[in-house]
C-alpha cells in the first residue's frame, strides 16, 4: 500500500486542546484529507499507466485534459468508495498528528 503525506496546515490546535477537541477536528477534515489522499492516489495510478504504455510496444499519448479528467474522476470514485475503515484509519492518523502538534505546543509553553 502507497503512503502518503497530507498537510494539516490549515487545522489550528492549541496547546489547551482536548482529545474530544481534536477528534471533532478531525471529523471536520476527513472530507478534505480524503480528496487529497484520492487526488495522490490518482496521480500515481496515472504514472504507473504512462509508464506501462511507454514499456509496452503500443504508442498511446494523452493529453493533459484527458489526465486532469482522469485525475478528477478517480478522486471522486475514490472518496465515494472510500470503505469505513480507510475513513477510520485516516481519521485515526490526523488525529494522532493533532495530538502530537497540541503536545509539541504544550511542551514549548513557558512554565
Amino acid at each position: 500500500m502507497k503512503h502518503f503525506s497530507v498537510s494539516l496546515g490549515n487545522i489550528t490546535v492549541a496547546a489547551t486542546d482536548t482529545d474530544s477537541d481534536l477528534i471533532r477536528k478531525a471529523d471536520n477534515y476527513l472530507p478534505a484529507a480524503l480528496e487529497k489522499v484520492g487526488e495522490a492516489t490518482a496521480k500515481e495510478a496515472w504514472d504507473t499507466i504512462q509508464r506501462s504504455f511507454r514499456d509496452s510496444t503500443l504508442s498511446v499519448t494523452f493529453s493533459s485534459s484527458e489526465k486532469d479528467k482522469f485525475i478528477r474522476e478517480t478522486t471522486r470514485e475514490f472518496v465515494r468508495d472510500a470503505t469505513s475503515e480507510t475513513r477510520d484509519n485516516l481519521r485515526n492518523q490526523i488525529v494522532d498528528q493533532l495530538k502530537k502538534d497540541r503536545d509539541d505546543k504544550k511542551r514549548s509553553m513557558p512554565l
